[in-house]
C-alpha cells in the first residue's frame, strides 16, 4: 500500500507544480498568450513582475520595446532592401540605406500602448502590456531618412520601390 501512496504522489507532485507555474499564463489576458497580427499595425506584448508594480510596468513596457524593435528590425529592412535593389550601382546608396534602417529602428516613433494588464501573486505584481506601431510609421521615418539626404534622394526618387513606400506612408 505505501508503494502505491508513493507512486501517486511522485506523479501528483509534477502536475501540481506545473499547475502553479502557469497560473500566471492563464491569469494573462488572450492578447498576451497570441499576439495580435494585422496587415496595418506591428503588435509587442511585454511581460513585467516585480515586488513594486510601478516596476514591474516599466520591465513590462521595456520587454514589449525590444520585442517591437525587433519585429520593426525586420520590416525595416525588407523595406529599403526594395529600395537598395531598384537602384543600379547602389554601394554608396546602399550604405546609407543602412544607417537610415538604424536610425528607424533606434527611434520607433509612433509606439502606442494599447493595452496593460495587471495582476498580484502574493508580494509579486505581473504586467502584460500591449504595443503597437502602424506600418505607415515605420513608412514614414525611412522616407524621413531618404528625403534629408538629398543625393539619396535624387537615385532614389524616380523607383518603383521608392514610390510604394512613399504612398504607404501617406496613406
Amino acid at each position: 500500500m505505501k508503494k502505491h501512496f508513493f507512486f501517486i504522489l511522485i506523479l501528483i507532485i509534477p502536475l501540481i507544480s506545473s499547475s502553479q507555474n502557469d497560473s500566471s499564463k492563464s491569469n494573462a489576458p488572450k492578447w498576451a498568450q497570441k499576439t495580435p497580427k494585422s496587415n496595418s499595425k506591428i503588435f509587442a506584448v511585454g511581460k513585467g513582475t516585480s515586488a513594486s508594480a510601478d516596476v514591474a510596468y516599466r520591465k513590462a513596457v521595456l520587454d514589449a520595446n525590444k520585442m517591437l524593435a525587433e519585429s520593426v528590425g525586420s520590416v525595416v529592412t525588407s523595406k529599403t532592401t526594395r529600395i537598395i535593389s531598384s537602384v543600379e550601382n547602389g554601394n554608396a546608396v546602399e550604405k546609407k540605406v543602412e544607417v537610415i534602417r538604424k536610425s528607424v529602428t533606434a527611434n520607433l516613433k509612433g509606439v502606442e500602448q494599447i493595452d496593460k494588464h495587471q495582476t498580484q501573486e502574493g508580494e509579486i505584481y505581473i504586467v502584460h502590456v500591449l504595443l503597437s506601431i502602424p506600418n505607415k510609421a515605420i513608412s514614414r521615418s525611412i522616407v524621413n531618412g531618404i528625403t534629408s539626404d538629398s543625393s539619396l534622394l535624387g537615385k532614389l526618387s524616380s523607383s518603383k520601390a521608392y514610390k510604394d513606400l512613399l504612398s504607404e506612408a501617406n496613406k
